[in-house]
């Protein structure tokens, strides 16, 4: 699948590619639908469709309001942008940057010794089938 980039606005090329799939990514992360993204951003749901289609790409202005509908930077709809998808994110980011190479390691560690804990917790979820059961 060919990945849907294009130029912004005059006033927007300095800033980089807008990238329709992270927009879409985006958007469902914060589970929103395009009406309420419009809704929040202030445009129409046929914009939003179309900004994930890549038939057109929003000028900076839009960006910026649609990453604030989103929790997230604008940098982060741009092809060359980060993916920080919310203040969550941006903030263990932050904690992360502070800490010295040692003590990243040591955080990491600790969050990967967690997350397999939890995941030995969970009774495992049997497989689904494709296309139904046999007959």
């Amino acid at each position: 699948m060919r990945k849907k980039t294009c130029k912004m606005g005059e006033s927007a090329k300095m800033s980089g590619m807008f990238d329709a799939e992270r927009l879409r990514h985006l958007r469902a992360m914060a589970k929103l639908s395009q009406r309420e993204l419009a809704d929040r951003a202030g445009c129409s749901p046929n914009e939003i469709s179309r900004y994930e289609r890549g038939d057109i790409a929003p000028r900076e202005e839009r960006v910026i309001m649609l990453a604030k509908a989103l929790g997230a930077k604008p940098e982060s709809l741009h092809a060359d942008g980060p993916m920080i998808h919310d203040a969550i994110t941006t903030r263990i980011l932050e904690l992360l940057d502070s800490l010295s190479e040692s003590g990243r390691a040591m955080a990491l560690a600790e969050v990967a010794r967690i997350a397999e804990s939890k995941r030995q917790a969970e009774p495992p979820v049997p497989p689904r089938s494709i296309g139904g059961p046999k007959k």
